[in-house]
């Protein structure tokens, strides 16, 4: 039997997740010749890890620059998986501690307004800001509101409508003003990463499993008045479990699996040619190689980049242009920049002696609107907290930028990377996610158009921003391109864990009608633990 040939370019969790869904089926692994064109130095994508030297103590220091820390509850796919196998050795997770957060601002009136979710950033001079106005109040009132959240009928709500219309009634807020600027805003602006609040995306039915407890879970995961619990931190990086899933899935390939270190320029169809072939370009390879079937498991923007190539006009006019436009479809993506340096002028002065918390939002040194200006804060994890104390990375931070940079970045950083993201809820651009499937290659699904193509999308701007996000949608894309069954191993975590995947699969990415919701599920054929 002739084999398949098959390139993934991307060697994040949507590529390399893919990879890994192939590799469990003994059929696949016998019939696909896979090459991974990636464009970094080390596997992980948003999940890359980098070994540095820390210049405060000369240790050497592996830094995550994307994904800090995981959870069984947001990321439960991922989190089965880990617990499997030959994972627990090759990627261990280890509890995170507990997540302390501080907020900085410019001073008003003279008065520093600096706030922090532990005790020892709630009080003193320098954290007036937590007790004064009641505030406090307002935060402990605002964490009920989203406890309560199904039993009153605001899943739905988005936080926006709430603070617009309910905050009012039956219970004032004391200091709407400064609750939202203050408060909200931007542990909202951490939570995306290095974005925008979101307030009138977000419901209470997002945050519920953050700022919630939920049953059978350590929680909550975030709050505003106690530090967060219930994190799990990659004991070797967090690209240690992308490279696992490589290593794991090469093992099994009964064909050698490429990795080609490379940077993709371009790729095309050709419309001459009857076998359907998809030709990819890189750096190093201009005049690219035709692949049988070639998925792209990077950003949407990326994706654009490429397909509109001059060798792809015709498909790019006809087929592409419209669902993957940048300044329309997905205008809403973000271009973000990530450092790992030890510059300490990104931390607010007056909290620098200190230091205590995991992650810090700074807007001193944001641009001076009123009261600030939250696009040039930016975000910074102390990386000696995120390890729990380990003083060989003491004075090493990891700092996240939006599109704008503000005044202050840091200087000689050790590791820059520039990143597109979206937001982490699934609801977020639903619209073009949900348009996709019309360009997706042909696929084994029923009852939903598409391209006829052997070229396919994936990633997690077409599913939710996380790593659990791209994560599903390589098995996705696994079983409708190329009939692999859900490969989660059986555990606690597998029931949410299948639910997430038909969600992401069937509502998302390849959108049915309830009709053949359940024809669709059956055809699956995967794998739904016992109750």
């Amino acid at each position: 039997m002739s084999t398949q040939s098959v390139c993934i370019v991307g060697g994040g969790p949507a590529g390399i997740g893919l990879l890994w869904a192939l590799a469990q089926d003994a059929g696949l692994r016998d019939a696909l010749a896979v090459t991974v064109v990636h464009d970094q130095s080390v596997l992980g994508g948003h999940c890359s890890t980098y070994t540095v030297t820390n210049p405060n103590t000369g240790a050497d220091v592996a830094v995550d620059i994307g994904v800090q820390c995981i959870s069984p509850l947001v990321n439960p796919n991922v989190s089965a998986v880990l617990q499997s196998g030959a994972f627990p050795e090759l990627a261990p997770v280890v509890d995170a501690p507990p997540l302390t957060l501080s907020c900085a601002f410019p001073a008003r009136d003279g008065l520093p307004m600096y706030w922090g979710n532990f005790p020892e950033y709630q009080q003193g001079p320098l954290f007036q800001l937590w007790n004064e106005s009641g505030i406090a109040g307002d935060c402990a009132q605002f964490q009920t509101v989203i406890a309560i959240s199904p039993v009153v009928g605001y899943l739905t709500q988005t936080l926006q409508y709430y603070l617009d219309n309910h905050a009012s009634s039956p219970f004032p807020y004391e200091n709407m003003a400064d609750f939202v600027t203050y408060f909200v805003d931007p542990i909202m602006n951490i939570i995306n990463g290095y974005g925008a609040p979101n307030l009138a995306q977000i419901t209470f039915g997002d945050v519920l499993p953050i700022f919630g407890r939920i049953p059978g879970f350590d929680g909550p995961l975030g709050s505003w008045s106690v530090p967060g619990v219930g994190w799990q931190r990659f004991e070797k990086g967090a690209s240690s479990w992308v490279q696992a899933l490589y290593d794991v899935a090469v093992g099994l390939f009964d064909t050698p699996v490429v990795l080609h270190t490379a940077k993709a320029t371009a790729v095309w169809l050709d419309p001459t040619d009857e076998s359907g072939q998809v030709y990819v370009a890189t750096a190093d390879d201009p005049a690219g190689t035709a692949y049988d079937k070639v998925v792209l498991a990077v950003d949407m923007w990326t994706c654009a980049d490429l397909l509109s190539c001059p060798q792809n006009q015709g498909y790019w006019d006809n087929l592409y242009s419209v669902p993957l436009d940048k300044a329309t479809a997905w205008s809403m993506l973000q271009a973000g920049t990530c450092y790992i340096h030890a510059d300490q002028s990104v931390i607010a002065p007056d909290l620098l002696p200190l230091s205590q918390e995991v992650a810090q939002f700074n807007a001193v040194n944001a641009t001076q609107q009123s009261p600030f200006d939250i696009d040039t804060a930016y975000t910074t994890y102390l990386v000696e907290n995120v390890r729990g104390g380990d003083p060989s990375a003491k004075g090493l931070y990891v700092t996240m930028y939006g599109p704008e940079q503000g005044t202050v970045v840091p200087s000689n950083p050790l590791v820059t990377e520039t990143f597109t993201h979206g937001m982490w809820l699934p609801t977020y651009m639903l619209d073009s996610k949900k348009a996709m499937h019309a360009v997706q290659g042909s696929g084994w699904l029923s009852g939903i158009s598409n391209a006829g193509t052997n070229l396919y999308f994936s990633g997690n701007n077409l599913s939710f921003d996380s790593v659990e996000g791209g994560f599903i949608s390589g098995l996705v894309i696994a079983n409708y391109a190329f009939g692999a069954p859900y490969p989660v191993p059986p555990s606690l975590l597998t029931a949410p864990a299948f639910a997430m995947f038909l969600y992401i699969y069937l509502d998302v990415m390849f959108p049915v009608s309830d009709t053949l919701k359940q024809a669709a599920i059956r055809e699956l054929g995967a794998r739904i633990p016992p109750r």
